[in-house]
C-alpha cells in the first residue's frame, strides 16, 4: 500500500496566539489540557523529567487573551501531578490519573467551570474502573453511547 495515497494533506497554518497578560503556566510538558467554551484549562505537568510542578488550574481566556489561576472551592486535588489527563464534558472537566515522583494515581476529580468547584469522585480501581495510570488518553463523544467503559458510566451518572 502506498502510504502517501492515504496520508491526508493538512491545510491551514499555525499562528501564535497573542497573550496579553496574567500569570500563565510557563513551559511544561505532561500536563492535562482541555477547552470549555472560550477558555483553555491547563493542569499539572513537569519541566524537569519526573518532577511534577504545581497543582494550579490555569485558565486562558480566548476573548481577552489573558491567563489566570482558578483556585475554586470544594475537594481540591491535594497532589502535584504529571501525566494526568483531562476531558471536557459540557461545562465540567474530568481529571484522572497522573503521577508524582513516587507513585501513580487513580484519583478521579471533576471541576465545574461554572460553579468553580472541585469534586473528588472516587478512586476508580476501588469501583472496578481502571487502575492507577499516567500518560494515558481520555476522550468523550456526545454521539457515542454504546460500549461504555466504567469511566463513561460514572460520568453519565453524575
Amino acid at each position: 500500500m502506498d502510504i502517501e495515497a492515504v496520508t491526508p494533506t493538512l491545510q491551514g497554518e499555525w499562528i501564535e496566539v497573542e497573550q496579553k497578560g496574567g500569570e500563565g503556566p510557563g513551559p511544561r510538558s505532561s500536563h492535562g489540557i482541555a477547552v470549555v467554551g472560550d477558555e483553555l484549562y491547563s493542569f499539572g505537568g513537569e519541566l524537569t523529567p519526573n518532577i511534577s510542578i504545581g497543582k494550579d488550574l490555569y485558565v486562558f481566556d480566548f476573548k481577552t487573551h489573558t491567563w489566570s489561576i482558578e483556585t475554586g472551592s470544594g475537594d481540591l486535588p491535594n497532589v502535584k501531578a504529571l501525566g494526568t489527563r483531562m476531558v471536557p464534558v459540557g461545562t465540567k472537566l474530568y481529571i484522572f490519573g497522573g503521577r508524582d515522583e513516587h507513585k501513580q494515581f487513580d484519583d478521579f476529580y471533576s471541576y465545574d467551570t461554572v460553579k468553580k468547584e472541585w469534586k473528588f469522585l472516587t478512586k476508580l480501581d476501588e469501583v472496578g474502573g481502571p487502575e492507577a495510570r499516567t500518560f494515558h488518553s481520555m476522550a468523550w463523544d456526545d454521539n457515542y453511547w454504546r460500549g461504555y467503559t466504567i469511566l463513561e458510566i460514572m460520568i453519565e451518572s453524575l
